[in-house]
């Protein structure tokens, strides 16, 4: 999926130089392979946010997640994801999903909160996901929740930073990682995780993960 919207949309500030996408319901990907990359915008209209990211995807009340994964192999790049019961939730066996280079939780530029109520949960069965370069900071309760899920990769991403490494702490744990989940990783000898001003503790392991 690839973005063109015209600065002439209802949905753009100015100010920000940022394109809002107000949702009414969740976005789902339930097909294999599906990129959604914000940088696309960019690439069609020219930088309107030399500051950061340029869409913003908003679910407005907490009352659904942003983005719900329910497949393989999919791919969310470059978008600002604020204001969901989840930000990003994978589910139902969704395996080999990336998530890249997204701010959850923060506003465009990485540097204010705008909450979901957990950043990223994955659970169901959902393994060997990648995620990686996000700033997954601000949220009310988790930055990451992983919860009967294997083999997870959270690699270099800033969990409870914002912009400058300046506090931006989600609300409860940075990771959380509970139920029957094993083999997950943070970090590793070629990325890392920051992770700090958190609320709870910045990686929580229940015991019977």
């Amino acid at each position: 999926i690839r973005f063109a919207i015209p600065t002439s949309d209802p949905g753009y500030n100015p100010t920000t130089g940022v394109f809002t996408i107000s949702l009414s319901s969740t976005l789902t990907l339930s097909g294999d392979d599906t990129t959604i990359d914000g940088s696309t915008q960019t690439t069609a209209i020219g930088i309107t946010n030399p500051d950061g990211l340029e869409i913003e995807v908003d679910g407005v009340d907490r009352t659904f997640p942003v983005f719900t994964i329910t497949s393989n192999n999919n791919s969310l790049e470059y978008l600002t994801i604020v204001r969901g019961s989840q930000g990003v939730e994978l589910l139902d066996d969704a395996d080999g999903n990336h998530i890249y280079s997204n701010n959850i939780g923060t506003d465009a530029d990485g540097v204010y909160a705008k909450p979901n109520t957990n950043g990223i949960y994955i659970h169901g069965g959902s393994d060997s996901n990648h995620l990686f370069h996000n700033y997954i900071s601000g949220n009310i309760n988790n930055g990451v929740w992983i919860t009967d899920s294997n083999g997870n990769l959270i690699g270099t991403n800033w969990i409870g930073t914002n912009e400058y490494d300046a506090d931006l702490g989600n609300g409860a744990e940075g990771v959380f990682i509970s139920g029957a989940s094993s083999a997950n990783e943070i970090g590793s000898l070629t990325s890392s995780a920051v992770i700090g001003f958190n609320e709870g503790n910045g990686v929580h392991l229940q015991s019977a993960s």
